[in-house]
């Protein structure tokens, strides 16, 4: 499950958050943060599916997650032998493939799911980003979703 948590993390961070965005003032209005609360629960889910669509497309080459951890750390090792088997590394390669293909669908969904609750990506992204460094807008994210 390792590796799925660094994937979805790698993908909420593709999607939503861009090294290219100018800094922007960090109040957001009440509109705006239940807009965002809307699409946020609409990414988590979508991220949720995501990682069900990975594990099954993982335990569809026929590796468990565990070995295709092992797989993965194993190939990030540079210069250190492995006794991993042609077949299993074919299937690794296949997972991978697969997973890439289910991020793309999901970056797509993501992309719609905040379009359509009213907000535009990059001030989803904008909103993401205050709700990360703002405490007192973590707050308020939070009082609307447990509304």
């Amino acid at each position: 499950m390792a590796f799925v948590k660094k994937v979805s993390l790698f993908l909420f961070s593709l999607v939503f958050i861009s090294s290219s965005l100018i800094a922007q003032d960090s109040e957001v209005s009440d509109a705006d943060m239940k807009l965002f609360a809307s699409a946020f629960q609409q990414v988590q889910a979508v991220n949720q599916q995501v990682q069900n669509k990975m594990v099954g497309a993982i335990q569809a080459e026929g590796l468990d997650i565990q070995k295709f951890n092992e797989i993965q750390q194993a190939s990030q090792a540079e210069g250190e032998e492995s006794d991993i088997s042609e077949e299993d590394m074919a299937k690794y390669q296949k997972s991978i493939q697969a997973i890439q293909a289910v991020q793309q669908e999901a970056q797509q969904q993501m992309k719609k799911a905040i379009e359509e609750s009213g907000l535009a990506v990059e001030k989803y992204q904008n909103i993401m980003r205050a709700v990360q460094e703002d405490p007192a807008i973590q707050a308020k994210l939070q009082e609307i979703l447990s509304e």
